[in-house]
């Protein structure tokens, strides 16, 4: 009991070591009460009749009323039906508050109690209510949520800015982001760009810059001969800054690339920009999106555009343009000759914006490499404008297509493989490698399981039922592909079935993919075997697949394992959330263990309901192909134990004492 009372602990302890005492000695529970007042006192000093005491963060607030002695308390943060969790949790360091222990996280509830007229907390002087509206930072100038306000008169602060400034003066690529700069300090550190001789990249994103640092930037850039790349985003910079920074780099020959999202820009933050497109000749990227701009900036925009002969990387996602800002915005990619990179993705253009976009991209002269129209909702009928661009820059440009979030559904995602497949020789993949219907999934379940003399685990160089891997690959894999060039194609969230699957996969086999995503579309288990038997049939080279969130099933494991087991390019593997279980993992392991590669970076099957057996499965393939091992494997959010944890890391060792192999693991 003693310990429990000393100085050090936290209130709440005290608290409670304090009552169990009054039960076995009411003596001993007057000196407690002694000591735990001289501890409080020590923040609040003591005045002529006992003050109040409040302790925060993770300790019991406490209220001593001078009349009568009595004592309330308020649960700490975290507790469950607290008050002052929400408040307490995020104070800083408040003059008069003695803060104990770490802060954690608590209800929310609480907070208008605190800070409202009958809930405020007054201690003679003391208003707790004010403290935090003072110290909370509403406005947000820089810094933390719940920090003051940045300020150089402060030593520390202005400590930390110099040392910032000497990395910005001394580096070539640097990153300040994040850092809460706000106004004065973001100011302080942009003036010495005009005198930097050697930084060439500065990423200040996320330091809500304001109007002293907009000034010192752009008095900066009007001297800088270095600086190439300058990342503002999620400054809070707004229209004004923005106009003023256009002006600056209207006439500059350094500046390359310019990142502006996330900074509140609407239609006059655009038509600014797009004035001093019409004469800056250095900018290459520009980043305008998560901004507010609408159908008369997309005008402005699209105007400056049809006479930029420079820019090349434009992303101008989740901005309000719908279908007749992007019609607009057509007219100026149609007559620009320079763009190669172009993000229009969560603009709400539906069928019509999306559509005039990509007519315009196929009816301009030069070509297209990177394209991003995900997460428009165009339907079902887009289709046939995807396929026609993919057509037109897919055998010479085009290098990744987003087209992800936007309803396709089976019917669309069949439309689009049957008009790229058009007037090719390319058969379905209807099946292959491992069916179930050679036998029932237990007996493979039961195959795999077994020792691998006695199993039908595959030896690298075969497939996985003891057939050569090679011969699988069909006649399309060794001649040039039609879409050669195609390299990224990203298909999420677009309601693909099965059926809508069978139908795009034979698209594959024209294409030099490397990387793939079907995630988050119901691809269950005949979905999933049609991508996994189209990358085998027709060697596609893929480096990484995304099947995440496709209730593949246990047959979608046996597929994907059946894809490992001949694969010598597949790097990394995003399998979450297909319910997988024991017999999917079980299967799985089976590929991996005859996987023929050696260089697997990531596998993550978070959240596949796998139980220890297949996590002992998992382990012993690892142990048996070393060489399979990813660098990163994921395994959190399934049910596994502590002896299924003790074999993986048992494996890790494995790995490393064998080949000297790293292996991260999450469970």
């Amino acid at each position: 009991m003693e310990a429990a009372a000393t100085a050090g602990t936290d209130a709440q302890a005290a608290a409670t070591a304090a009552a169990a005492s009054a039960v076995a000695d009411p003596a001993k529970k007057k000196k407690k009460k002694k000591k735990k007042a001289k501890q409080v006192s020590q923040v609040i000093p003591p005045k002529e009749e006992p003050s109040p005491a409040l302790v925060y963060g993770g300790a019991a607030v406490a209220i001593a009323a001078a009349a009568g002695g009595a004592w309330y308390f308020l649960k700490g943060p975290g507790a469950k039906g607290s008050k002052a969790g929400g408040v307490f949790a995020g104070l800083p360091s408040l003059p008069g508050l003695a803060k104990e222990g770490g802060g954690s996280k608590g209800g929310s509830d609480g907070a208008t109690d605190v800070t409202s007229a009958e809930g405020a907390v007054t201690a003679e002087g003391f208003d707790l209510a004010a403290q935090f509206a003072k110290y909370s930072n509403p406005d947000g100038v820089g810094g933390e949520s719940g920090t003051p306000p940045p300020d150089m008169t402060d030593r520390k602060f202005r400590k930390k800015v110099d040392g910032l400034v000497k990395r910005v003066t001394s580096k070539q690529q640097v990153s300040v982001a994040g850092e809460g700069l706000g106004d004065e300090g973001g100011a302080y550190l942009l003036e010495s760009l005009a005198f930097n001789r050697t930084c060439v990249a500065l990423d200040a994103s996320s330091n809500m810059l304001g109007e002293k640092a907009v000034v010192a930037l752009c008095e900066a850039l009007r001297n800088n001969k270095k600086l190439a790349t300058l990342n503002l985003s999620s400054n809070g910079i707004r229209d004004e800054g923005v106009a003023e920074l256009a002006e600056a780099l209207a006439a500059n020959e350094t500046l390359t690339s310019l990142n502006l999202s996330g900074n509140s820009l609407t239609d006059f933050g655009a038509k600014t920009i797009a004035e001093m497109l019409k004469t800056n000749t250095a900018l290459t990227s520009l980043d305008l999106s998560n901004n507010e701009i609408e159908y008369e900036g997309a005008v402005a925009i699209a105007e400056a555009l049809a006479g930029n002969k420079t820019l090349k990387t434009f992303r101008f996602s989740a901005n309000y343009l719908g279908a007749l800002g992007a019609s607009v915005l057509a007219n100026g990619l149609r007559a620009n000759e320079s763009i190669r990179d172009l993000a229009v993705a969560k603009n709400n253009l539906g069928l019509e914006g999306t559509r005039a976009v990509l007519r315009a991209l196929c009816e301009r002269a030069d070509g297209i490499e990177v394209l991003d129209v995900s997460g428009n909702d165009a339907g079902v009928d887009v289709a046939e404008d995807i396929a026609a661009v993919v057509k037109r820059w897919g055998g010479e440009t085009l290098q990744e297509l987003n087209i992800s979030d936007n309803a396709l559904s089976d019917f669309g995602a069949g439309s689009l493989g049957k008009a790229l497949t058009a007037g090719e020789d390319v058969a379905a993949p209807e099946s292959g490698l491992s069916d179930p219907g050679v036998g029932s999934l237990e007996k493979l379940v039961e195959q795999a399981a077994a020792p691998e003399s006695e199993g039908v685990a595959a030896k690298a160089g075969e497939g996985p039922a003891g057939g050569d891997s090679a011969a699988g690959a069909s006649t399309a894999a060794q001649k040039e592909p039609k879409y050669r060039s195609l390299q990224r194609l990203l298909v999420s969230g677009n309601d693909i079935g099965p059926d809508g699957m069978k139908g795009l996969a034979p698209a594959f086999s024209l294409m030099k993919l490397s990387m793939l995503d079907v995630s988050s579309n119901p691809l269950y288990e005949g979905g999933a075997r049609a991508v996994c038997n189209a990358l085998y049939k027709f060697g596609v080279p893929v480096r990484e697949l995304r099947m995440a969130w496709c209730k593949a099933g246990p047959n979608g494991g046996m597929a994907v394992g059946d894809l490992l087991s001949f694969s010598t390019t597949l790097e990394t593997l995003d399998l979450r959330s297909n319910d997988f279980k024991n017999d999917g993992l079980i299967l799985l392991s089976r590929g991996l263990r005859a996987y023929p590669g050696e260089k697997m970076r990531e596998i993550n099957l978070e959240h596949n309901m796998v139980e220890d057996d297949g996590m002992f499965m998992l382990a012993q393939a690892i142990k048996n192909n070393p060489a399979a091992a990813p660098l990163k494997l994921r395994m959190s959010y399934n049910y596994n134990g502590k002896p299924a944890q003790i074999a993986l890391e048992e494996a890790r060792d494995f790995v490393f004492d064998t080949i000297g192999r790293d292996m991260e693991l999450w469970y």
